[in-house]
Formats: structure tokens, sequence, C-alpha cells
């Protein structure tokens, strides 16, 4: 078997140095067996007495898939292949501790339950573990799972006393820096980057453009039209149409069954999302690893690397968010055609104003944005964790006695301050006064010895699983249909209502308070139900290209007619009103866009200000906000309006200003454990920004 380039570069970077190693490279390159393969023909040399290797996934589904694909390569090898998570059941993790042997899979969420519930099963199971391989590593960045995952690996090597190797994978990534410093973090090994120059796939992409106009009946005209588009779009194609909702999945899926039933067609039609059932979503795997011409209709639930064989088509539906997802999901075709396809639409919703601002095809530019980032500066977004991530160090704080039992403070505090999330991020004063604060409020307990442990207030949440995790989690209802799961829903049902779930209509039947769970019954209604879901943050480099492409004449052979036309007029209007222009005003009577093309971050952290701590001073009417612009309006001049906006920021900011009560600080999981004055520091670090806003009035003023 010849290897490919990614394959030959991790073989010598793994069997030859005794380094951790990042391999990057794109999607269907063979990063699973350039890790496993020298993985194992060392372990082959060197028998391990425990497991070998500890495998880390970001999905459950994902575990699934690679348990499928690695038991098939390995079945030859008697290499066992586990899976361990709260699906797997206690007869099977029974097995896995008396075999002791192969390969485990596991989210760090099980790992973080078996270190805090059984630390025992962890020290049995990794006692002479080799490696530890983190898949899909670009997922875990920027956020506090990221930080809990790093540190779970620390914690695991400090539990059993020994050191493991490290390799990480990822088909997109920014910057390696940040992932090497955190592999070899708390250890003795260096981490290397194996990045190859990958044969570069040909790409081909058309963009199409829909005006979504108010009036309902053309409206509903104008929605049969794409539906219809998409739908020829799809004869004899399986792909995968990326929704950027939960919601929108569903009603795509089932548009699509409705035109096939129509036109006599076969439904082909499948969904895949974080709502559905883990039997449904892999059934739906399944199908698309067959010969069928299946197309599911999807969230990022299958942007990562769970196979679904070649595809001929991906679907974007919605401008993206990040350029990295727009990458991961283009890559998901072409595999044997060496070509990537993907056909994007965006649904543009006319505007009730004829301001320039409000006229702008803001999804067409950020698409269109986002795709010349990539194509000319090969840019990806750099995940950057919190400043001050307390939730995250309170969270660790009692797994860490969950796993101890007890522990005196100043032996705490070393353990939890030099876990890799938490090093140069916290002092030794922030970390006393967290402490404190948690044993007031009786969150943890201290015995005449000066031992801490795990106090009566939180004791009771500390025991849940829902403690195994660091991110948020919607509270869900589980939907029930003849015995058999058909997925969850995050809002509160009632007997007789209507949803779409799983690509199919039902009505609520029953509901059970008590367990959370209703069942259901076939229905025909078109009610959809309603997910609320986040978009995240436009990087600035998305907002300066957009500047970018209004000031420029170049022409985009990947634009349907009508995105060229409406791009043509976007330009046209953007030169007519001054919005190129930068940095500058445009006033509107007593309304007033602050014209910088600012970060978004930025804008939010505005518009917090005025709404909160000026509006009533400055007797401010509204404010107007998108990912891209800041419009004012109010009672007095809008020249002195930005002057005092001005002198607010000339002077020190507290995080009050920006919040109407202290709850508001409570942003991640367990911040409820964290005192309001730190909560204030790290909402001040992590989630206010005003620079580029402050330098942009200085200059209106003329001020330096």
């Amino acid at each position: 078997m010849k290897l490919k380039v990614t394959q030959e570069i991790a073989a010598d970077a793994i069997m030859n140095t005794d380094a951790h190693v990042l391999i990057t490279s794109r999607t269907a390159s063979g990063k699973t067996e350039a890790a496993f393969l020298p993985a194992l023909s060392l372990l082959s040399k060197k028998p391990s007495k425990s497991i070998g290797i500890l495998y880390i996934s970001p999905l459950k589904d994902l575990i699934n898939d690679q348990n499928k694909r690695l038991s098939s390569l390995l079945k030859y090898g008697n290499i066992p292949v586990f899976s361990w998570n709260g699906d797997v059941s206690g007869s099977q993790k029974q097995k896995v501790l008396e075999i002791n042997q192969g390969i485990l899979q596991m989210t760090p969420e099980s790992l973080e339950a078996m270190l805090m519930v059984n630390p025992q099963n962890a020290v049995r199971l990794f006692s002479d573990t080799q490696f530890i391989i983190i898949d899909e590593i670009h997922s875990f960045l920027g956020s506090d799972r990221g930080g809990e995952l790093f540190n779970l690996m620390v914690r695991l090597e400090r539990l059993c006393g020994r050191q493991y190797r490290r390799i990480a994978l990822s088909a997109t990534l920014a910057s390696a820096r940040s992932v090497l410093w955190y592999l070899s973090s708390q250890t003795n090994r260096k981490a290397i980057l194996c990045k190859p120059r990958d044969e570069e796939k040909d790409v081909e992409i058309y963009l199409q453009t829909y005006t979504i106009p108010h009036e309902e009946e053309v409206k509903q005209k104008v929605k049969q039209e794409w539906q219809t588009f998409l739908y020829d779009q799809l004869r004899d194609q399986k792909a995968i149409i990326f929704c950027n909702s939960r919601e929108e999945t569903e009603s795509t899926a089932n548009a699509l069954k409705k035109i096939a039933r129509k036109c006599k067609d076969p439904d082909r039609f499948l969904v895949h999302h974080g709502s559905v059932s883990a039997q449904i979503r892999e059934r739906a795997e399944t199908k698309m690893k067959s010969d069928e011409k299946i197309v599911i209709c999807a969230t990022v639930t299958l942007e990562l690397g769970i196979d679904v064989g070649d595809l001929d088509l991906v679907v974007e539906l919605g401008a993206p968010w990040k350029v990295s997802s727009l990458l991961q999901r283009l890559g998901r075709s072409g595999r044997v055609s060496k070509v990537s396809k993907m056909l994007m639409i965006i649904l543009e919703k006319e505007s009730i104003s004829n301001l320039p601002q409000f006229l702008m095809p803001w999804d067409l530019l950020q698409t269109i944005s986002m795709i010349e980032l990539y194509h000319r500066r090969r840019f990806l977004e750099d995940e950057k964790f919190l400043k001050k991530p307390y939730s995250l160090l309170a969270h660790q704080t009692l797994s860490v006695l969950k796993t101890y039992h007890q522990l005196q403070p100043n032996s705490l505090a070393a353990f939890v301050l030099t876990l890799p999330a938490f090093v140069n991020r916290f002092s030794a004063d922030e970390y006393r006064v967290l402490l404190k604060s948690m044993l007031e409020n009786r969150f943890l307990e201290q015995d005449d010895q000066g031992n801490l442990f795990i106090g009566l207030n939180s004791e009771r949440e500390v025991n849940q699983w829902r403690f195994y995790a660091v991110f948020q989690s919607d509270s869900e209802w589980k939907v029930y249909h003849r015995g058999s799961s058909v997925g969850s829903i995050t809002i509160y049902p009632t007997v007789g209502m209507s949803l779409i779930l799983a690509g199919k209509s039902w009505i609520v039947d029953k509901v059970n308070e008590d367990r959370r769970t209703l069942n259901v019954v076939p229905d025909q209604s078109e009610e959809i139900i309603v997910w609320y879901g986040k978009g995240g943050l436009i990087d600035q480099q998305v907002t300066w290209m957009i500047h970018q492409i209004l000031a420029e004449i170049d022409h985009y052979p990947y634009l349907s007619k009508n995105s060229n036309l409406i791009l043509n007029q976007a330009r046209d209007l953007a030169n007519e009103s001054g919005m190129i222009e930068d940095p500058n005003l445009l006033i509107y009577g007593k309304l007033v866009f602050l014209n910088g093309w600012f970060d978004q971050k930025e804008i939010n952290s505005l518009k917090r200000l005025l709404n909160v701590h000026l509006k009533k001073a400055l007797e401010i009417r509204q404010v107007f906000t998108n990912r891209f612009i800041v419009g004012i309006t109010g009672e007095i001049e809008p020249m002195d309006l930005l002057r005092s906006i001005l002198d607010c920021l000339n002077n020190p900011l507290q995080s009050d200003m920006f919040l109407h009560c202290h709850r508001q600080l409570r942003i991640q999981p367990y911040d409820h454990f964290v005192p309001d004055n730190l909560l204030s520091i790290a909402y001040m670090e992590d989630h206010v920004k005003l620079d580029q806003i402050h330098n942009f009035l200085k200059i209106i003023f003329c001020q330096k």
C-alpha cells in the first residue's frame, strides 16, 4: 500500500522522534491512518500493559464512525477498539477493564467523568498508555471545552505518574503556534508540526442570491422559486445541505420532501443535527456511505470528519459564519473526483428602509468576503481562549477535589494553577479570592486540618452527570414515538403542539414534566419547532474584506447573474453614500452612522454601553446595529451625541456600564461559583472592546 504524503511525513515524525506531533492536512488526506499506523507500529515493538492509545474526539458520532473504521482496519491485527461514553453499557465497560488493551475512544466529558467518579479505573486503563490522539483539534480551540481537554491530559498524566505522547489532527488551522504550546505544556517533550504541501483540489463554487420581499404572497412565490431551484440542482446528486440552524435544517428537508411527493419522486431527503436521536443520525450516515443518491440536511454535526463517502455536491444555505467552517464543508465533496463542488444559496431579506446601511446585501457580502479571504490569502480564523476563564477555573477546582477528595489550599493552588488552561492567566492572589468566596458560600468546606473538600452547596451539582461538561447546553425535552427516540427539542412543549423533527411532522400527544419527555404521533402540519442558536462573532478580517470588495471593481466568476447584479448595486450605493470612505460619519437628520468598519465585538460593546449607561443621559432613542454597522438616533444633535460618547470613553469603564444587573455577569455555565468582583474583571477583559471606536471618535474630533 502506497502511503499518502501526509502519512509519510507523519510516520517519520512519530517513529523517528519522541516529540508530540500536530498533523494538519486537508480533508480526506489520510490523517487518521497517519496518526494510528505509526503509533501502532511502535506499540507492536513495545506492547503496552494497558490501553495503548487513548483517542479523544469532539463528537460521539465521530467516535462511532471511527470505531467502525479502525475495527475494520485492525481486525487482522488482533487489536481491540473500544468506546467509553454514556451510551456504552456497564457490561461493555467492564469488558474494557478486563481486556485492558488496544485503543479506547472517548470524548473529553467521558474522561472528565472517569477522573471524577472512578479515578482508579483511569489508573488501571492508562497506567502504561503510550499515545493520546486528539481528533479535529481545531473544534476545541477558543472554548472552555478546549481548555478542559488540555487540562484533562495533564491531570491524567499526574494521576497515572507518566507522560504520554500527544498527537493532534486538524484539517483547518489558522496558526499552529498555540496548539504546539498546549501539546507540549507540562511535559518534557517538544511538539512538532507535520504540514505537507497538499495537492490542491479543483474547486467549483456557484453562488445564487434571492431577495425575500415583505409582501406575503410574493414572499411565498420567491420561497417556492429557490426551493425548486435547489431541488433541481440535487437531481442525481449525493449531497449534504449545510444549514445555519436546526430549524432551517428541518424546514428545508420538509420543503424538499413536499416537492418530491408532488413530482412523484422517491423521498431521499434525511436530516442530521444534534436534536435528532443518535440512531436516526447513524442510519443517515450509513445510507450516505451506500451507492444511493441520498441528500442530508445538516448542521455542524456533519462538518467534522464523519465518513459519508464520496459526495457529488455540498450546498451551503445561508451565509457561513467562519472561513474555517466554509473550508471544512467544501472539503466534504470531491474525494474521488478531486473536484470540490459547492452550491451556495443566499437569502437576502428586503429592507423596509431606504438608507444605504439597511439596503446593503450583508449576507452576500459576508459570503463573498469569506471566499475571497481564503482564495487570496489562505486566511483562517485564529481561535482565542478567554483571558479570564473563571467558570472553568471553578469547575476544575471542584473536579480536582472530587478526584482527590481533599487537598490543602497550597497543594490545590499548585495543582490547579499549573494546568495548561490557567498558566499565565490567574495569579495566586486571584485564586485565593475565588477560594475564599467559595468557602464563604459553602461551595467548598474546610476541615480542622485545613483540608479543602467539596461543600454542601455544590455537592449535588458536582455529582450530576451534567457537571462533566463545561459548555452551555440547552434544556432539552426528549421526544419519543411508540417507544423509539425521535430526538429532542428545547422549547416548552404542550399537548396538541405541532412540530417537525427528524424530517417528519408530529403532534404532541403526551408530556411528562418530571422526566422531561413527550410522546408524539404523526401529523401533516407544517409548523416548525424553533431552536435558539448562536452564530458567533464575525472575524475583523471579514469586515475589512467587505470594505475592499465594495471599493474594487473585480468580477467574481462564481457569482450567478443575479448575485453579480446585487453586488454591483451595492457597490454603486456604497460609493454614492460615502460608505467606503474611512473613517467618516454618515448623518441623516438626527440619525448618525459611525462608518469605521469596526470589529463586531466593538459594535456589540458600544451597543450595550449606549443602551445601558448612556441612553437616558444622552436622550438616545434607538441604536441600530448588525454584524457590520452601528447607527444612533436621539433627541440631541449627532455631533454633540458623539462628543459625549467620546468623553465617556476617555474615562475608565466598569462592567456595570454594560449590564442591567449583576446577574448578567453570569455568562458561562459555572459562573455562579465565582464572586461578582472577579466576574466583573473577566467581563471587561473578555467581552468589552472599544479601542477602534475610541480611536475613530478621536480622529473625528481631532484628538490625540
